[in-house]
């Protein structure tokens, strides 16, 4: 199983389970199973999850798309190196087990992007988890809050062991009483915990800026809430095990811990053992425990900058600890817009966006496309031009918090100039395309001539100036080697255009030299054309002859 596979399976059962789990929420909702509270705190975590689940999978179906197009330009590259390998052969440059053994490596080449390409375009197009190897049955999950004890993993089934996990943090896991170590107060809190003696356990609290205990009414109110949340989950604790000790100072230790915790709701289990660090301090004779205890009630994010820190990254005093910031400041998006792909007067666009923080996700892209014309389009992004000339494009990533990123970039629309009728000759046979080629035979006159216009590519360009004034990262090329269709080794005359093709120049100089026309005297005879084409749009060919009365 693939990478993007194994990714794209994780995020559909995350998301099939939030979905599971909704349901049977709203249904235990219904039967006025749960009080208004409660509903609301778990329905949230349970959103959270489904919409980071959601998000997850289309960022890796992005990501899909962009290998997928990748794929694609090897294969017209590998195609393109087939139709110059049989031009080498066709004039003698290579013989013909050399021309084999390269064409059947280039063959196996575009062979193995286009099994990767049906590869990646199953996973873009799975529905469900069944599509990309079967539910999980394991997940980690649905968490909140993480950098401390009982704050447990990435997303999983039950938010309320998240929300034991902040109240495991907020009551540091630790707590004195009475006893004559600090250690001693982690076992004591954490059975007070698991005995459903909240009030006891946030009795061994104090405020970590003024080192008083909270107030009864503070406790009461969150001694309440905890009974609330954890008794309809069959909270416990087990396995308690200290892990270290650090002594800052004689009233002051660093206490490091592990427990197992495990509860159950809607028929569905959940267990894991994690380990933290927390700050005990000594306060008239008794170990207490410094920590926030307003921040509790409040619900974060897995990983998200809101979630509380461990108190070994805080300040060692036991005066004025380091509070908690519930809420951070949230960078805007990122955004960076490759070079665009252009195709006649069509444009296409690849990239990359990914939210500030990972609580936020990217809601849309807009582009403005420099012709008055304005989208919303995910990558890639495509859009055609009417007229040519230079257009300046804008992407806008816009995130769900309401912060966007813009960038811009340039493009060059310039089909090829069409061909000027004659009034002295017409049209025998016309050529085009946009990559090398061998025509089949013509017959010609005395007297005949071939006429012949390109579109080149401009890609990259810009800060990139060539030897000759160019703006382009790509050099285009054409060449016409007119064969004798009679001798086929025989080359007549190559031609290229006069000064090559350039059109940052060709504006420069407000003159295009377009169509070129070369003419043949030694007609009456049959001709075949070999083509070789380079990062060109498009370029047509024109063979004509005299006018007949």
């Amino acid at each position: 199983m693939s990478k993007e596979e194994q990714e794209l399976q994780k995020a559909f059962s995350e998301k099939e389970k939030a979905e599971k789990l909704i349901s049977n929420l709203e249904n235990l909702n219904a039967q006025g199973s749960l009080s208004a509270g409660q509903y609301t705190q778990i329905k949230t975590g349970y959103d959270k999850t489904l919409s980071d689940a959601t998000t997850a999978i289309d960022q890796i179906k992005s990501r899909l798309t962009q290998k997928i197009a990748s794929e694609n330009t090897n294969i017209e590259l590998f195609s393109h190196e087939l139709q110059s390998l049989e031009v080498r052969f066709k004039i003698g440059e290579l013989k013909g087990d050399e021309f084999q053994k390269d064409q059947q490596k280039l063959n196996e080449k575009i062979h193995k992007s286009e099994n990767i390409i049906s590869e990646l375009q199953k996973l873009v197009n799975a529905k469900s988890s069944l599509d990309v190897g079967g539910y999980l049955e394991k997940s980690k999950g649905l968490s909140i809050g993480t950098g401390s004890f009982l704050a447990g993993g990435k997303k999983t089934a039950l938010v309320l062991i998240g929300i034991i996990a902040i109240i495991a943090i907020i009551g540091g896991f630790l707590l004195i009483s009475g006893g004559p170590q600090p250690q001693d107060a982690v076992v004591q809190y954490l059975q007070h915990i698991n005995n459903g003696e909240y009030s006891q356990a946030l009795s061994m609290m104090v405020d970590p800026t003024t080192m008083q205990p909270y107030s009864e009414t503070e406790q009461e109110g969150s001694a309440a809430l905890m009974k609330a949340m954890l008794g309809a989950i069959n909270f416990r604790i087990s396995n308690i095990t200290i892990l270290s000790s650090q002594r800052i100072n004689n009233d002051e230790y660093l206490i490091t811990a592990s427990a197992t915790s495990s509860s159950s709701l809607l028929g569905l289990t959940n267990q894991q053992t994690t380990s933290g660090t927390v700050t005990v301090v000594k306060i008239n004779g008794q170990w207490k425990l410094a920590e926030n205890i307003e921040a509790m009630p409040i619900i974060y994010p897995s990983g998200s900058a809101a979630s509380l820190p461990s108190r070994s990254a805080q300040s060692s005093s036991p005066i004025a600890p380091v509070r908690p910031t519930p809420v951070a400041s949230v960078s805007s998006p990122s955004l960076t817009l490759y070079s665009p792909t252009v195709n006649d007067n069509s444009v296409s666009i690849n990239g990359a966006t990914s939210p500030g923080a990972n609580r936020l996700t990217i809601v849309r892209i807009h582009w403005d496309w420099g012709d008055g014309t304005s989208q919303d389009s995910w990558f890639p992004a495509t859009h055609t031009y009417s007229n040519n000339g230079v257009y300046s494009i804008q992407g806008t990533s816009y995130q769900s918090d309401g912060q966007t990123t813009t960038q811009m970039t340039q493009v060059t629309i310039s089909s090829y100039v069409s061909i000027l009728e004659s009034s002295t000759m017409t049209t025998l046979t016309t050529f085009s395309g946009s990559n090398s080629l061998t025509t089949n035979n013509f017959y010609a006159p005395s007297y005949w001539e071939l006429w012949y216009t390109a579109d080149p590519k401009v890609m990259g360009g810009q800060g990139q100036t060539s030897a000759t004034g160019s703006n382009s990262a790509v050099f285009p090329t054409l060449s016409i080697q007119v064969m004798d269709g009679d001798n086929p080794n025989q080359v007549i005359r190559t031609i290229e255009p006069p000064g090559g093709l350039d059109i940052t120049l060709w504006r420069k100089s407000e003159i295009d030299p377009r169509p070129w026309v070369e003419k043949f005297y030694e007609g009456n005879k049959h001709y075949y054309l070999i083509v070789n084409a380079q990062f060109l749009n498009s370029y047509a060919i024109e063979i004509r002859v005299p006018k007949t009365s």
